[in-house]
């Protein structure tokens, strides 16, 4: 090849090189930037999703805790108002005491209800069912009629039962808010001697859950 020839082949690759340089250099900065782009939004995206499923994880704590320490002492209350109804010293502060702790109870209990998934529902509700079954067994006694297999030994026992169901519903309620791994499922749990339970629907009642107080002589979970 002639040599004149090289030279203008080598000179015309040359500018074309020059040319099309900043067209190649505007595309490949174009193409980085969209790049970021869809970075930052996959970025955004997620740290929405995880600051959502943070704030649902507060939600539920809030509310497991809530109903944990409204039922309990709601539990403990029924215990009190049922010795009072045996020993015949019932008044009207023990009422006006037990319907706020039931209406607390309640409302604890309807937020739980919305928050939890299917396996603490099942067992927020075995919890629900016994004190709701020991509510109506207490005052058919405290009206002089208590129904078959509802008598003040039989209430109290059934009572102290729910603590065998509390453990159950904790060791869920933990797993859910992932404090502890799922393991396998825990025995059932002891079944108070209570006809079935009316189903109460919930009624809210202003005024945040009080702390649970155990009264002196009762048995009391593990924390």
């Amino acid at each position: 090849m002639d040599a004149n020839v090289v030279a203008l082949f080598v000179a015309v690759v040359g500018m074309l090189g020059t040319l099309t340089s900043p067209v190649i250099g505007q595309r490949l900065a174009a193409r980085s930037r969209v790049e970021e782009r869809e970075s930052q939004r996959h970025d955004a995206l997620e740290a929405r999703e995880q600051a959502w499923s943070e704030a649902l994880l507060r939600e539920k704590k809030g509310a497991y805790i809530t109903f944990n320490s409204a039922a309990r002492r709601y539990r403990a209350q029924l215990m009190t108002y049922l010795h009072a109804v045996h020993e015949k010293t019932l008044d009207e502060t023990d009422r006006a005491e037990l319907a706020e702790t039931r209406g607390v109870y309640l409302s604890a209990l309807a937020e739980v209800q919305i928050m939890a998934p299917d396996e603490v529902a099942v067992s927020v509700e075995a919890v629900m069912s016994h004190l709701s079954s020991a509510y109506d067994a207490i005052k058919a006694l405290e009206r002089g009629k208590p129904k078959p297999g509802s008598s003040f030994e039989e209430i109290r026992d059934g009572l102290m039962a729910v603590w065998d169901l509390w453990h159950t519903m904790r060791r869920i309620i933990r797993v859910d808010l992932g404090l502890e791994p799922a393991g396998p499922a825990a025995p059932p749990a002891t079944t108070a001697s209570l006809e079935p339970a009316v189903v109460l629907e919930p009624t809210a009642l202003p005024g945040p859950a009080t702390p649970s107080v155990t009264p002196a002589g009762e048995r009391s979970p593990n924390a």
